[in-house]
């Protein structure tokens, strides 16, 4: 294929993402909950805090993705494609980058492959359009690494200075896990290839300067305005959540525990399709062609040691992969670059991922799950155009549910905190109610449509 041909898959491909991300509602629990979050941020103006409700503070990640979700559903207005468009926009920065450093170290064909080949596995695609914090994560370590390695082969100190500002956004997008996710990699290829004088060429002081400058003055702000968050954010994020299993401690959300190990089995998953068709590119021989020892090292220590790092995490999700995804897939793509690869397999494995996940996204088994009540939430407001009556979600906290309705959809523990002397609408999820059953102390009507996306809705007092 030509240069020519590849950018144009290059634009299909994400052309298809984009549509995706206006298609799909947003999905309970992290999604809705990040959105909502971001929703919050640009309804209220408080741009140091994330709120995780109406008055609890967030304090389990920095702002960045809160900030940039906030811009972009203040300039776009609350809908699922602008609270996704910041990660798309992650998604394009990162394409560039992979370009650039290609176009350097090897070729512009093979950074046009490359970036479409992190396009279109399973996790680059599904990060470039999800309300998450990973894809700011993953773009500013990709901007460090890059910074290195030009610094590296060109010895211009600005590129350095790029890779510090990397460390600086990475503080503000996840914390200091972005520090060790690009500080173990290098220390590792430096071990490798005994480059100690690197270190004394850096310039450290301005880099250093450069990267608290940009994040410093946010943590500062931050405790100020609610004192505790620097405690649980370093010792409870950084510490608790990835080496105590259940980890007790989370206010939030709930443990992802996992097996040890079960980051391989996320990679794979996170590689799909090319991982079956690049095999073959994960063999010294095949890279000795192409590549010199430094360059192999330093993409191997990038790619290994995130998914070594977290092989003994107890709390894991696939997405926290992101970060090292770009070197498995610059490893990948060097089987493209060869001539005996043919087209019609590059190109089948480049729409495969996106084919699916667009023909998802018109199935309506996909769209009405109890993950989405955003159904629910157009139904509420049909039945209560003239009534203005309250919603409140009862037993499980829904965030879709706030987020579609503009926040007016309240959670509820318990039957006490819900009205005395007016009616209400009151949302269930079936298998809640068929869990605790109905409440002998609600009086409850029946209304049209009562059953929606797995949920009941029903129109109550309390007697």
């Amino acid at each position: 294929m030509s240069n020519k041909h590849l950018f144009f898959l290059l634009l299909a491909i994400l052309s298809v993402r984009l549509f995706i991300s206006d298609q799909l509602p947003l999905m309970d629990t992290s999604e809705a909950r990040y959105g909502e979050m971001g929703r919050k941020m640009a309804d209220t103006g408080n741009w140091v805090t994330p709120m995780f409700s109406d008055t609890q503070p967030f304090w389990g990640k920095p702002p960045l993705s809160f900030w940039s979700q906030a811009a972009s559903m203040s300039m776009f207005g609350d809908s699922e494609w602008a609270v996704r468009f910041p990660s798309f926009i992650f998604h394009l920065l990162s394409c560039l980058l992979i370009f650039l450093l290609l176009k350097q170290q090897s070729s512009t064909r093979h950074g046009l492959i490359a970036s479409i080949v992190y396009s279109s596995t399973a996790l680059g695609f599904m990060s470039s359009g999800v309300v998450l914090t990973d894809p700011a994560l993953s773009f500013s370590v990709l901007l460090s690494f890059y910074g290195l390695w030009m610094f590296v082969s060109s010895h211009q100190r600005y590129f350095a200075y790029l890779g510090f500002l990397g460390l600086g956004l990475g503080l503000l997008a996840k914390g200091p896990i972005a520090l060790v996710l690009f500080a173990l990699p290098v220390a590792f290829w430096i071990a490798l290839n005994h480059k100690w004088r690197l270190l004394l060429s850096i310039p450290w002081l301005t880099g250093f300067i450069i990267t608290l400058t940009v994040a410093l003055p946010w943590y500062y702000i931050a405790e100020k305005a609610t004192p505790g968050f620097i405690d649980y954010f370093i010792v409870g994020e950084h510490f608790n959540r990835y080496l105590v299993s259940d980890w007790a401690g989370d206010r939030y959300g709930d443990a992802h525990a996992r097996p040890l190990g079960t980051i391989w089995l996320f990679l794979l998953c996170a590689l799909f399709p090319w991982v079956f068709y690049g095999l073959r590119a994960f063999t010294w021989q095949s890279l000795n062609k192409h590549t010199d020892k430094s360059w192999r090292t330093f993409l191997w220590s990038w790619a290994l040691v995130t998914p070594v790092f977290f092989t003994l995490a107890g709390n894991i999700l696939w997405t926290y992969l992101l970060p090292c995804l770009v070197p498995w897939v610059i490893l990948l793509s060097y089987r493209f670059t060869m001539k005996e690869n043919t087209k019609k397999s590059f190109v089948f494995a480049s729409i495969l991922v996106p084919i699916i996940l667009l023909v998802l996204s018109f199935n309506e088994k996909v769209l009405n799950q109890t993950m989405n009540q955003k159904p629910v939430i157009d139904h509420w407001q049909q039945l209560n155009a003239s009534e203005n009556l309250p919603l409140f979600y009862l037993h499980k906290r829904l965030y879709s549910g706030e987020f579609y309705s503009d926040n007016k959809a309240k959670y509820v523990k318990n039957i006490e905190s819900l009205p005395k002397d007016s009616p209400f609408y009151l949302a269930i999820r079936l298998k809640d109610l068929s869990k605790h059953g109905m409440s002998n102390e609600l009086d409850c009507q029946p209304i049209p449509k009562p059953i929606v996306s797995k949920t009941a809705l029903l129109k109550c007092e309390r007697i």
